[in-house]
């Protein structure tokens, strides 16, 4: 499901002149693969979450919603699944920062779930 929904977004962001369809089509990939039970769920969720980051470096359309709370909160979820508890634990991190340097009104922040996530993973 995760590999049919990736393949899919680049047709979307190809041929979608709506910026805010396009987030919502990297979130949706990046959802799959937080749920997906493959070994290398969390690297292609990396991948999806630094591509978000490019486009917001090069769009400035997009640069005060990529990537957004969801999106970091499923790559975090991802990354977790994966036991790889201290790369979840710096993306944490890096949202926390990304979030003082954004709009507030643009994005909820960090949200608890996140900080769940990082913090079970660490009991386990």
């Amino acid at each position: 499901c995760a590999r049919m929904a990736e393949s899919n977004l680049k047709r979307l962001v190809e041929d979608s002149p709506d910026d805010e369809t396009k987030l919502q089509g990297y979130d949706w990939v990046l959802e799959a693969w937080s749920k997906s039970q493959e070994d290398e769920a969390a690297t292609h969720a990396d991948r999806i979450l630094n591509e978000m980051k490019l486009i917001k470096k090069t769009n400035k359309s997009l640069a005060s919603t990529l990537p957004n709370s969801q999106s970091y909160t499923n790559a975090i979820l991802a990354w977790t699944k994966s036991n790889s508890t201290a790369k979840a634990h710096k993306l944490l991190y890096e949202y926390i920062d990304n979030f003082k340097h954004v709009n507030s009104s643009a994005d909820e922040g960090p949200q608890l779930f996140a900080f769940n996530s990082v913090i079970s993973a660490w009991a386990r």
